[in-house]
């Protein structure tokens, strides 16, 4: 009896903690980007399959490595799909190929990882971050080209979500999570990943190249055609 308490416990803290993506889904919804959402909604499914199978140790359909393998490759795109966001390319062409390139290589190189390993996951987020500083280093005005694109607010606040992210993961990396039986420091990282992401698809405005320069104006989010 007291086994299965714990499971519902860990249950309750790893699977019901990833519906914190919901806001950031509900962002993505509203400005009809449809392949975020399909990776958002996809990723979130999984990551709910991956806790359940590991708060109650048992397999569903795939084992809870398997789930964990499909929900790293989703992270690391949903990762990547947000800074091809935050580069704001007004041509819709070239993001509709960072997305898919996001994704393609994302499955390849946690293919090539397995689980020893996380080279060429790292490679490809540092290829795309290089991307995001050339988008802005090359733009002339610099400076004045990010006060003019980013919402301060919601950036400063995607910034704390971060830092809890950040140390919640270093704790991780530590081994602290092996001895948190009933996952709390699990369900922050899930809330604080959640409120980074809601607060940084906020912090950029959706663009449209069909959209005049007059109707575009901080915070509006333009329709995705």
């Amino acid at each position: 009896m007291a086994n299965l308490l714990v499971a519902i416990i860990r249950f309750l803290m790893m699977a019901v903690t990833d519906l914190a993506m919901l806001p950031a889904l509900y962002v993505m919804q509203n400005n009809r980007r449809h392949f975020e959402c399909f990776i958002g909604c996809f990723h979130l499914i999984i990551s709910v399959i991956f806790n359940v199978s590991g708060a109650f140790g048992i397999n569903i359909f795939l084992s809870e490595l398997e789930w964990h393998s499909i929900s790293d490759i989703l992270s690391i795109t949903y990762a990547l799909l947000l800074i091809v966001h935050v580069m704001a390319i007004e041509n819709e062409q070239y993001n509709i190929l960072l997305r898919y390139l996001a994704f393609s290589l994302s499955w390849i190189s946690q293919l090539k990882d397995k689980w020893d390993s996380t080279t060429y996951q790292s490679l490809l987020i540092a290829i795309y971050l290089i991307g995001l500083i050339l988008r802005y280093t090359m733009t002339g005005g610099m400076f004045g080209y990010i006060r003019n694109t980013i919402d301060f607010d919601q950036a400063m606040k995607a910034g704390v979500s971060l830092t809890i992210l950040a140390l919640t993961y270093i704790l991780s990396i530590q081994s602290f999570f092996s001895a948190d039986p009933l996952n709390l420091l699990y369900a922050i990282f899930h809330v604080a990943g959640g409120s980074f992401f809601y607060f940084s698809w906020k912090s950029i405005p959706f663009r449209d190249e069909h959209k005049k320069d007059d109707d575009f104006v901080l915070p509006t989010q333009a329709a995705y055609v």
